[in-house]
């Protein structure tokens, strides 16, 4: 931060007192600056589509009012860490972010971003676009409320249940999107070919080693007389997860 003096031709000099200042401002100031580039930016018609998601970062310090233990998406274990949500438009455009305690389920920072589509932002037609870990039954009854609505996956579980209710059939899922509605909610479906690609080439690999493993342990077994056939397959099964 020091060397930022000469390049913005500070007289005096430049140290952490002025940056946690300019913090400080920014941070009380935060909320009038965001509404003033949201009503700048939307002079006309109020976007009806956001998208939210959620992330964390992990903290080296201790002092710090909204660290906490949480699920930590750095892989940085004992760490505390913060939780930040980004609100943005349709087309990725930043709106507006909120920092959580480090413990906050994604869930749980919806609520505040509903509240400022509805009050802040005076938005009357919203969709919200989230995660399935995001968008779960409490916050439909809370998006409900307000007369919004959203779009989010299903869960492998809830797919299952579908199916098991034949209001889903695998024959179903094509290349080509496909809508079935059930009970006031709109499914949208679709075969990723990439991802069953993916899929193919995981299952192919997995066939080819454990092919590769049983040569391995039958070439072992012939060639020495006293090995035991049991010690293969438990190498074999361990390999499998196989109880």
């Amino acid at each position: 931060i020091y060397a930022i003096s000469s390049t913005i031709n500070l007289k005096r000099g430049f140290d952490e007192d002025d940056l946690y200042t300019n913090l400080s401002w920014l941070s009380a100031e935060q909320s009038k600056i965001e509404d003033r580039i949201f009503f700048t930016n939307q002079k006309q018609v109020p976007p009806s589509l956001f998208l939210y998601d959620v992330t964390s970062s992990y903290l080296e310090g201790e002092h710090n009012e909204l660290a906490e233990w949480g699920y930590n998406r750095d892989k940085k274990k004992g760490k505390q860490q913060i939780v930040i949500g980004l609100l943005t438009s349709d087309d990725g455009t930043p709106i507006t972010t909120e920092v959580f305690k480090g413990n906050t389920q994604d869930p749980a920072s919806l609520q505040s971003q509903i509240q400022k589509c509805k009050e802040r932002f005076h938005c009357q037609h919203v969709t919200f676009v989230g995660d399935r870990g995001m968008i779960k039954s409490g916050q439909i009854k809370q998006l409900e409320k307000h007369g919004f609505h959203y779009i989010t996956a299903i869960t492998k579980v809830q797919i299952q249940t579908l199916i098991k209710k034949n209001i889903l059939q695998y024959n179903l899922f094509d290349d080509q999107l496909l809508e079935i509605e059930d009970d006031g909610i709109r499914y949208i479906i679709r075969r990723n070919p990439v991802r069953a690609e993916e899929l193919s080439k995981t299952r192919s690999n997995k066939q080819t080693s454990i092919e590769k493993l049983v040569i391995t342990q039958n070439t072992y077994l012939a060639t020495h007389p006293r090995a035991k056939v049991y010690s293969g397959g438990f190498s074999l099964r361990r390999f499998l997860k196989i109880a």
